[in-house]
């Protein structure tokens, strides 16, 4: 994780728009160039959206195998799936969960066939979940295009 033992302020920094405006959010980019992005408060990163991803990232792999699990039930082709992006903040947010995991497919047949498409599938954290949703559970996924 970025040679970090736990994701702090320090390590974050203010997201931008294209145009160069701060969005109020926060990110990182972790040693194997996935993307954390946390909520800002102030001109600060949110300590409540710090502790989650505390508490997510130690679990990612976990997480990721579940989002999988999730979006090959309904996709037909066969292939290899890449997390790109971790998202505490807007995504999250818009999407009226705790965090989502953004994914892209490449597709065995063809590498390109999805090249404009993400996967963002949304989970949430129960305080008396099972063990399986210990981490979070996904409870849905949006599908987009760049």
């Amino acid at each position: 994780m970025n040679e970090l033992s736990e994701l702090t302020a320090g390590a974050l920094r203010a997201e931008r728009t294209r145009d160069g405006e701060l969005t109020g959010d926060w990110f990182c980019e972790l040693a194997d160039d996935v993307e954390v992005v946390v909520s800002g408060e102030g001109q600060a990163p949110a300590r409540d959206s710090v502790e989650l991803a505390n508490r997510v990232l130690p679990h990612r792999a976990y997480l990721l195998s579940r989002a999988v699990q999730l979006l090959e039930e309904f996709m037909r082709d066969k292939g290899a799936w890449q997390l790109v992006t971790i998202d505490l903040a807007r995504k999250a947010r818009q999407q009226e969960c705790d965090f989502v995991l953004s994914l892209v497919f490449e597709a065995e047949h063809d590498p390109q066939d999805y090249g404009y498409t993400y996967f963002d599938v949304c989970f949430v954290r129960y305080d008396n979940a099972p063990k399986s949703d210990l981490h979070g559970r996904p409870v849905k996924f949006v599908v987009g295009f760049h």
